[in-house]
């Protein structure tokens, strides 16, 4: 029991690690109008990039091969990583309940898909270890059920949708065969400057004021309408921008005030000498609506930076 669970959150450790660290434009991809989070993973995009390689081989490596091992071994089930091109989670609300939980969008190779859906149909019997395997009826073709608390729904060229709730994986697929609103012409992503070359990572959410609790260290997000995260490669820099819309100039001179605060906090207490090289280097700067903080550094020193801060 204790090595089948250890592979499932192995392999949710990884995803979390992904989500985490990767994301890149979102190009095609089809979402509500009403969507007020998305995180999106370009895989191929993101592992052409030097950042992406050193990430690859210094960060995630080690998790992907534990992975590969344990579900052979434990499934015999051979999970080829080039097969997974695209990671995508999003939301139309930052609840947490799982009625309204998040979802979680794969896109594979149909491959992929055809080799896990046999797995899955293999198991109906005997359930994954202590986890019942059960296949669900709904109008989706392939929605199954692991353990009562995972939905996995396989949805044609080798897209995966995994959640919590039935409910809303459902939701999520009548959304994606009927939507023809483009990711970037979502509100959440509109009112944004565009960003140079390649993207390694992309975090967009709109409505930050609604946040109910968020911790000490992020209360600036709640002065905010919304936000945007970006870390992009180009042949000699990367830079990492973050943007905060807010709803007059007033609001983005507070938020100024208050950003520059913090990193003056940072180069005063000389806790980190990492961390203060760092804040020596952003820049902030506010106009009507929206307040910006830059980071460029150069690609080598970039480099230098995270081998500084990998394990």
């Amino acid at each position: 029991m204790k090595t089948y669970c250890s592979t499932f959150a192995t392999i949710g450790l990884c995803l979390g690690l992904l989500l985490q660290v990767l994301a890149s434009p979102l190009k095609d991809l089809k979402v509500s109008g009403d969507t007020k989070w998305l995180l999106h993973l370009d895989l191929e995009s993101f592992f052409s990039t030097r950042i992406g390689r050193f990430v690859n081989e210094t960060l995630i490596a080690s998790q992907k091969e534990q992975i590969q091992t344990d579900l052979k071994r434990d499934f015999d089930f051979d999970l080829d990583w080039k097969q997974i091109h695209s990671i995508t989670a999003f939301g139309s609300d930052y609840q947490s309940q799982p009625d309204t939980a998040a979802v979680l969008l794969l896109q594979t190779g149909g491959a992929l898909q055809a080799e896990f859906h046999q797995l899955l149909e293999s198991k109906i019997d005997t359930g994954f270890g202590p986890l019942e395997i059960l296949p669900i009826k709904s109008q989706i073709e392939h929605l199954y059920s692991i353990g009562g608390e995972l939905y996995i729904a396989l949805e044609p060229e080798g897209r995966f949708l995994l959640g919590k709730s039935r409910k809303q994986i459902e939701a999520a697929q009548q959304l994606l065969a009927k939507s023809q609103t483009r990711a970037l012409e979502a509100e959440a992503f509109t009112h944004y400057p565009d960003l140079p070359n390649t993207i390694i990572f992309l975090a967009v959410a709109d409505g930050l004021g609604e946040l109910a609790s968020v911790p000490p260290q992020a209360r600036i997000l709640q002065m905010s309408n919304g936000g945007r995260l970006a870390v992009c490669e180009t042949d000699k820099s990367v830079l990492l921008q973050v943007e905060l819309r807010t709803k007059d100039k007033k609001t983005s001179q507070q938020i100024h005030s208050v950003v520059q605060g913090m990193l003056s906090l940072v180069l005063l207490s000389n806790a980190d000498e990492r961390l203060t090289e760092l804040a020596q280097a952003i820049d902030v700067s506010s106009g009507e609506a929206m307040v910006t903080l830059k980071l460029e550094l150069p690609l080598e020193r970039a480099m230098e930076t995270l081998k500084r801060f990998s394990p």
